[in-house]
């Protein structure tokens, strides 16, 4: 065994796109742990320049074959997709091989995208990670399951319907440069991530009520974790419909013994007084527009 880090780039010379295909890989073969190797998909590659279709395709279980730490998206100008579809599983193990250790999603500047659909799952070992350029994203749908040691994510990260199934053992972190998004069905609810260490709070938090309403008085958990750090600088509101007058969503964390790890984060949407000033008479009010009760104060 070699005493240094090998790279297996994508080269993108394989008949489909699917990850297992060898002819797509820089060694004649998918990336694996036994010859202390990392792998890279979409990158200056050892062959010259980007691949042609920097992207790779899971859709069988491919659970008993793990690669080696992976990086979707290595350097500034260079962009690399996984897509995991439906029977599409892929375990990414953590080696000393690896600059990183589990699966970068944007480095350098690169540009990552993750895609895990309906009936897709992903389990990586040690840290998942977003980052690199801006627009790195990982999107979640359906009844897609992830789970990693722990995960770091700084980019765009989106979770779409109350199914998806993401978790860590260890802790779980909502970078400040991120937008964080659940998009749901109010009547549903969101997919709430599990946490068994701490979560640590920033960046945007986004909601999508796919067209419909937020109702007031309702509360939707969001995670499930050991702890809780931190807060979002901002509540993304544009795709969820116009909030009445003093209508306020935010968020809070609060120990619930029974939640599988100890304290859960909700959004909450309450009705707030407002201050009414009648310009005229210089008479001042506080009341409530709406119809249900206000928060206390």
């Amino acid at each position: 065994m070699p005493g240094f880090a090998q790279t297996n780039d994508w080269v993108d010379g394989g008949a489909t796109t699917a990850f297992p295909d060898g002819g797509n890989w820089w060694f004649g073969f998918a990336p694996g742990p036994a010859f202390f190797e990392f792998a890279r998909i979409g990158s200056d590659s050892q062959v010259g320049g980007a691949p042609t279709d920097p992207t790779a395709t899971v859709n069988s279980d491919l659970s008993s074959t793990p690669s080696s730490a992976l990086i979707l998206g290595d350097g500034s100008g260079f962009q690399g997709t996984l897509d995991i579809t439906s029977g599409g599983v892929l375990a990414v193990t953590t080696d000393s091989a690896s600059p990183t250790g589990g699966l970068d999603v944007g480095l350098n500047g690169g540009v990552g995208t993750l895609n895990v659909g309906n009936g897709g799952a992903l389990m990586v070992e040690g840290l998942l990670r977003s980052g690199g350029d801006a627009t790195s994203t990982i999107n979640l749908s359906g009844s897609a399951t992830v789970n990693a040691g722990s995960a770091s994510l700084d980019r765009s990260r989106r979770i779409v319907g109350s199914g998806v199934g993401f978790s860590t053992t260890g802790g779980f972190t909502l970078g400040g440069g991120g937008t964080h998004e659940w998009e749901f069905a109010p009547g549903a609810g969101p997919a709430a991530v599990s946490v068994g260490g701490q979560l640590n709070l920033g960046g945007t938090l986004k909601l999508d009520t796919q067209g419909q309403p937020l109702a007031i008085g309702s509360s939707f958990a969001i995670a499930d974790s050991a702890s809780v750090s931190g807060g979002f600088s901002s509540i993304g509101l544009s795709d969820v419909p116009a909030l009445g007058l003093g209508v306020r969503v935010r968020t809070e964390s609060v120990a619930d013994g029974s939640a599988a790890n100890g304290t859960l984060t909700n959004v909450v949407v309450e009705q707030q007084p407002v201050l009414f000033v009648n310009r005229q008479t210089g008479a001042v009010s506080i009341q409530n527009p709406g119809a249900s009760p206000t928060v206390s104060f």
